[in-house]
């Protein structure tokens, strides 16, 4: 097969050198531990600066054949795992083992357990056509570099299990075709860069194995076609963003500090409400018990399902973070003493299908934001001091089979957008202060087939 001759033929001798070079003066191939890297002697060209005596294009380095002929020794006892008899030298690039190229550039580096030691020379931010790179269980060192961020093509990047340290470079989140990045295994400290939020093709973020610490940023939960996200076994701190428990189909968070979502929800909602002096639903909460297991709170997988905390002596106001679960379909808060309006943000519960909070002192006015949860079945607010007008966009609430607002101070005119409610067969409205009573009587009993309770003034 024909040389390839082209600048990047010698680019990568040159960068593909220092790896070696940093591989052989380590004893690569061997057992031991690595030795430390000592400088090129005066007839090597280094990676980042070339002898003036480098070959032309189509022809290896000099560097590269003299660290090719010490790396490709056989360790003693047995063969070397990696076949680098080819490197170096001028043998054509596309049979150099690990290598791919396509139209005379390298868009794939493959070193897949080769048991190099040394470190990840920062030349190879100058491939510019690298797709993949590919080093795994090969004990390599050091840090990563940030010029890896200027692979512009690169969309897979895979170094787990080496021995890399230091932190994440904030620099790979330019890497805009990035559909996998895979760091697990190594010594990397430090926090997640929030820059890896802005990798929008990323599906696959592996992580684990490290000594992360910090929280979570919640830019992860941007990452539109992410559906792995592996963070087991690090130091992480404080809770999971609610998008990435919503939208990550394969979510590994075991062996650190985190709490899901949902548990720190409830937790602000246990301090906001008087917890300590609940009636009788407060057994194991705010202990590491799983959330299913303390009082009141049905949950899969630690997310909230339903939460049943009615005549249970709750006082104060709800909390917003209230709207932060992930996924419940079921919120039983009646019969307490809570007080202060109810958040808007029980708008974002998207699978919410009952949504009790009547007996209690509640005031404001009624969210039009509740008018958001498409999948309520039942809305029960009787009994409170709520004022204003009845929200027209409660009306589109097409799956809605019960509402009940009676014993409020409601005034205004019933919106006739509540006729478009075809599900409806419970409609309580009674004592309020409602304006147009007989045309509004006259369009429930023409709209729905369901009993009515409704009188006005």
């Amino acid at each position: 097969m024909r040389a390839i001759n082209s600048p990047m033929a010698l680019l990568l001798a040159l960068v593909l050198a220092s790896l070696l070079m940093t591989a052989a003066l380590a004893g690569c191939g061997g057992g031991g531990d690595p030795v430390a890297p000592v400088a090129p002697s005066s007839d090597q060209a280094t990676p980042s600066a070339p002898s003036s005596g480098s070959p032309a294009p189509g022809q290896s380095a000099p560097a590269a054949s003299a660290v090719s002929a010490q790396a490709t020794r056989t360790p003693a006892g047995g063969r070397s795992p990696w076949d680098r008899e080819a490197w170096g030298t001028d043998v054509p690039l596309d049979q150099w083992e690990g290598v791919t190229v396509a139209d005379g550039r390298v868009v794939g580096l493959d070193l897949d357990i080769n048991r190099m030691k040394g470190w990840i020379p920062s030349e190879l931010g100058s491939l510019s056509a690298l797709e993949v790179l590919v080093i795994v269980d090969s004990g390599i060192t050091g840090e990563i570099p940030p010029q890896l961020g200027q692979l512009s093509e690169l969309r897979t990047l895979r170094l787990w299990s080496n021995d890399l340290t230091g932190e994440i470079p904030l620099q790979l989140g330019n890497l805009s075709n990035l559909t996998e990045l895979s760091l697990n295994g190594n010594n990397l400290t430090g926090e997640i860069p929030p820059e890896l939020g802005r990798l929008s093709k990323l599906t696959i973020l592996g992580l684990s194995g490290n000594q992360l610490s910090g929280e979570i940023p919640p830019e992860l939960g941007n990452i539109p076609a992410l559906s792995t996200l592996d963070l087991r076994n690090n130091r992480s701190t404080g809770y999971v963003p609610v998008e990435l428990t919503e939208r990550v189909e394969n979510l590994s968070l075991f062996g650190n500090q985190l709490f899901t979502s949902d548990r720190k929800v409830l937790e602000a909602l246990y301090h906001a409400t008087g917890g300590p002096d609940w009636d009788r639903l407060n057994a194991g909460w705010l202990t590491d018990l799983p959330i299913g297991e303390w009082d009141g709170v049905d949950a899969v997988n630690e997310r909230v399902v339903r939460l049943t905390l009615g005549e249970n002596n709750l006082t104060g106001e709800l909390p917003p973070d209230l709207g932060r679960l992930a996924n419940p379909t079921e919120l039983f808060l009646g019969g307490n003493k809570l007080t202060g309006g109810i958040p808007p943000e029980l708008g974002g519960l998207s699978n919410l299908t009952e949504l009790s909070l009547e007996g209690n002192n509640l005031i404001g006015v009624i969210p039009p934001e509740l008018g958001n949860l498409s999948n309520l079945t039942g809305l029960s607010l009787e009994g409170n001091k709520l004022t204003g007008v009845i929200p027209p966009e409660l009306g589109n609430l097409s799956n809605l089979t019960g509402l009940s607002l009676e014993g409020n101070k409601l005034t205004g005119v019933i919106p006739p957008e509540l006729g478009n409610l075809s599900n409806l067969t419970g409609l309580s409205l009674e004592g309020n202060n409602f304006t147009g009573g007989s045309r509004v009587s006259s369009l429930v009993l023409q709209t729905w087939r369901c009993w009515i309770s409704v009188i006005t003034g």
